[in-house]
């Protein structure tokens, strides 16, 4: 049992294929460093990839065409070696609880390609369920935004969209493979969340591919490591700037607009375990663009715009004074960006309006929460909420030297997440740096040191190989997500 852990481990290691940043010796000139996101990209970097296991079932095994991803249904079948055990003379309880859950999480796209039987338990989400459960999932951060990379198509240059996973503890990177059939790489204007080892991709366009979907859900099952993206169940209409969250294993999806831009009120769950979505009760405004945070049980909508025609009343309040005159299906409405801030009751599946604690603070910064607490990061400080009080109280102050020292300017975080502690950014940045040109825009990953320690706080530059750059409209939007594996 023990040499069959050893074997594994070091299989794994030699097959996992994943790109690990080498750190500059001290003197090094920085211009002879590692090509990372502020040193200078000449060069299109070598992208690492998930590792591919030669599987023996008919679904796993066979290759499908460009264009075609699988039906999620088909992503579950069980094998007729299901009562086998994967260890000879071990239950599999055992050789799951007390091997798999303790193997790094990379060599387990080895072991899943042993065997039928191993294949099963990895495909029906068994090992993925004891490793979270015995809290022997590894930490991963998934990031989406626009790549470094473009395709030509209709006279222009699009940028593709990508997912990226990084791993903390080996300071590693590798890419998610594009969606087949889209050019985009994944929708633009799609949202992003992970839930019970999957990466799931809702809504969002594909204005450059053959299809424009935007009703589409995707998801890659990075639990079962297997690989590859499948199809979920669609959504009612085509959406983009949708906002989704997850909360008791399933997926909140609200609002957006289609294809004529008309915004909607509508929301939706869905339950990844019958892979369907139902109806749940309608905002109070019709939003495209918002953001989700979970706090105190509840689900509070806010930022984004909206239009005025709400459910329980006629006018909305003005109160932040932003507004935009514009013209929907011939009439005039008006877009307000941070006027109402609502919140979802889960046990009473209602909407009501709550103090717009977003008031001001949902343009050029991002707010985020973890613990209970609500947070508020810019480019100049961070500030956490206090309930009791409806106010803010500033908890840092953010000194960006790793940034200014390659003379690269912070504009504002697009994205942010707590990880086991610390805060990961993705920054909208301008380099101005002689060496790149000067007057280049890129978003950056970045990591907090110390946070909660301290007024001042310090970040370091989480070195992607890959570089992550404006969209395909020109927008800096991305996301940051925890994972386990």
């Amino acid at each position: 049992m023990f040499v069959l852990a050893e074997l594994v481990l070091e299989v794994g290691y030699a097959t996992c294929g994943w790109r690990k940043k080498r750190s500059a010796a001290p003197g090094v000139p920085r211009e002879s460093r590692r090509k990372g996101v502020l040193d200078q990209q000449e060069e299109r970097p070598q992208t690492a990839e998930l590792p591919k296991p030669a599987s023996r079932t008919e679904t796993a095994g066979k290759r499908v065409a460009s264009d075609e991803v699988p039906s999620n249904s088909d992503s579950h079948k069980r094998c007729l070696c299901e009562g086998e055990n994967l260890i000879p003379g071990l239950p599999n309880e055992v050789a799951i609880d007390s091997i798999l859950t303790r193997l790094p999480w990379k060599s387990l796209y080895t072991v899943s390609a042993l065997n039928l039987t191993w294949q099963w338990a990895f495909r029906t989400g068994q090992v993925h369920s004891a490793r979270v459960s015995t809290g022997q999932a590894h930490t991963l951060v998934a990031m989406t935004n626009a790549s470094p990379f473009s395709f030509n198509g209709g006279g222009s240059t699009t940028r593709v969209r990508a997912i990226s996973l990084y791993d903390p503890s080996q300071d590693s990177w590798c890419l998610l493979p594009p969606i087949p059939g889209v050019k985009e790489g994944i929708p633009v204007g799609g949202e992003c969340v992970f839930l019970k080892g999957k990466v799931y991709v809702i809504g969002g366009f594909t204005p450059a591919s053959d299809r424009l979907l935007g009703d589409e859900v995707f998801c890659f099952d990075l639990g079962s490591f297997q690989g590859g993206w499948r199809r979920c169940a669609k959504l009612e209409s085509p959406r983009e700037g949708i906002s989704c969250y997850v909360k008791d294993g399933k997926i909140f999806a609200c609002g957006g607009s289609g294809y004529d831009q008309n915004m909607c009120r509508k929301s939706y769950v869905y339950h990844p375990d019958r892979d369907c979505w139902t109806p749940i009760a309608d905002m109070l405004c019709k939003r495209s663009g918002q953001k989700i945070v979970g706090l105190g049980g509840g689900l509070y909508i806010h930022g984004g715009r909206f239009w005025s025609d709400r459910v329980d009343a006629p006018e909305v309040a003005t109160s932040s004074g932003l507004s935009a005159g514009l013209s929907m299906g011939g009439q005039a409405k008006t877009a307000y960006l941070e006027s109402v801030t609502e919140k979802y009751d889960l046990d009473t599946d209602t909407w009501t309006e709550v103090d717009n604690f977003a008031f001001g603070r949902a343009t050029g910064s991002y707010l985020v929460s973890a613990e209970g607490s609500l947070y508020h990061v810019s480019v100049e400080q961070v500030d956490k909420y206090n309930s009791a009080l409806k106010t803010w109280e500033r908890v840092h102050l953010n000194l960006w030297r790793v940034l200014e020292k390659v003379e690269v300017f912070p504009l504002w975080p697009c994205a942010a997440s707590f990880v086991d502690g610390e805060l990961y950014i993705l920054m909208a940045s301008e380099d101005r740096s002689i060496i790149n040109g000067g007057n280049q825009y890129r978003v950056i990953p970045l990591k907090s040191i110390g946070f909660g320690k301290g007024l001042v706080l310090h970040w370091q530059e989480i070195g992607c190989p890959f570089g992550y750059g404006f969209g395909v409209f020109g927008e800096a939007d991305g996301s940051i997500h925890q994972i386990g594996l």
